[in-house]
């Protein structure tokens, strides 16, 4: 496993776990909302439109592990 660690910042190669920790961080701490001007347009979605694009990210992240996993198990 590839990892970098300094007294403030740890480097290191995804794990299934992170997955978890992203979508809390996606969902409920989403402050960076207002200053990533990639979700920007998150801020325009409500209710089920939200909703569901919290859920393909998910997915996405999910699917994107898998991958990267398998590759290197391969």
């Amino acid at each position: 496993m590839f990892k970098i660690e300094t007294e403030n910042l740890i480097l290191r190669d995804m794990v299934e776990a992170d997955i978890e920790k992203h979508m809390r961080w996606f969902t409920t701490e989403k402050e960076w909302w207002n200053w990533d001007a990639a979700y920007w347009y998150l801020l325009e979605l409500t209710g089920n439109e939200l909703d569901k694009e919290i859920e393909n990210q998910k997915i996405g992240l999910t699917a994107f592990y898998k991958m990267i996993f398998r590759k290197k198990a391969g």
